[in-house]
């Protein structure tokens, strides 16, 4: 990157405090953390395990076989379905690739992201986009209020203009000091025109540190529902049920969400003859190992605690 290209970049400075834009960065960052969950033995080259996954995550993979490409996955909806409300056909679109409308069980064999988007009355099931959808809202609000807070810090009054051009540059000098530079005012005459009144607010109903600690609670809370385990500071003391009842509950997310991509890849494998397999990703298999200090059972699990 070029220093040009850098100070370009600083132009387009992202706006923390914009919601939209705070979500798709952290749809994108809750997106990133999932991959890598599970983990494909034996697929064909013409299907690459992030391509299957990824479309696994926002609700079904339709693996096919393709008269030019081999056996692919693209991007479905599902088009048709029986008495009983569930998927019979879907239909697919690819970029270089064409369009069709496939025959599931005959033409193409769906992977699921769990066993309630296999059972779902929904005709298209959602996988995790539902759930990505709502804590990256949660997450770009938690970013806005802090980034609104730490602006407020710094900005301690009101500049009332008596002109839409003292306005305009009065509002310049704010934008400076929001990005950190605090300005010099060159023109003595400039306060004529304007008059700067004490900011009042009322006390905040939260504090920067509690911004904070709802944002990594948030965070935790994702990977939980996902069943992944994650590093935690509780100022409260664990004890070792609640400790077993953590596990169980990641435990049981990632045992629906494997067992629906075993049967999706048993089908796929009965269908076209492969032999695929999956299974859990490395980190998720580490976590399961017992830690060295594992305390007694009723004990407090807060090593300061004596």
């Amino acid at each position: 990157m070029t220093w040009e290209e850098y100070e370009a970049r600083e132009k387009r400075m992202y706006p923390v405090n914009a919601v939209n834009r705070g979500f798709a960065y952290w749809r994108r960052h809750l997106l990133e953390r999932c991959f890598g969950t599970f983990v494909y033995d034996g697929l064909p080259e013409s299907l690459p395990e992030i391509e299957v996954e990824k479309r696994v995550l926002f609700g079904f993979a339709p693996i096919f076989r393709h008269p030019k490409f081999g056996l692919i996955t693209a991007w479905a909806t599902v088009t048709g379905v029986n008495h009983f409300n569930r998927p019979v056909t879907c239909t697919w679109s690819q970029a270089n690739c064409g369009s069709g409308t496939l025959t599931i069980g005959k033409d193409c064999a769906i992977i699921y992201n769990d066993t309630s988007d296999e059972t779902s009355e929904y005709q298209n099931p959602r996988g995790l986009s539902e759930l990505i959808d709502r804590f990256a809202r949660l997450l770009a609000d938690v970013d806005s209020s802090l980034d609104i807070m730490t602006v407020s810090a710094r900005k301690t009054a009101w500049a009332v203009a008596k002109s839409p051009d003292v306005a305009k540059s009065v509002k310049a000098a704010y934008g400076r000091q929001r990005a950190g530079d605090f300005d010099v005012v060159m023109d003595e005459g400039l306060y004529d025109f304007f008059k700067v009144y004490p900011e009042t607010t009322s006390a905040r109903v939260m504090s920067t540190n509690d911004l904070i600690a709802l944002k990594e609670h948030l965070i935790r809370d994702f990977m939980a529902q996902i069943g992944i385990k994650t590093a935690e500071r509780k100022a409260e003391r664990m004890l070792t049920d609640e400790i077993a009842a953590d596990d169980a509950m990641l435990d049981a997310n990632l045992a629906d969400m494997l067992e629906a991509r075993k049967r999706g890849v048993e089908r796929v494998n009965k269908l076209f003859g492969t032999n695929i397999s999956v299974r859990l990703g490395r980190k998720q298999n580490d976590r399961t190992a017992e830690p060295e200090d594992k305390p007694k059972e009723g004990e407090p699990n807060d090593e300061n605690d004596q």
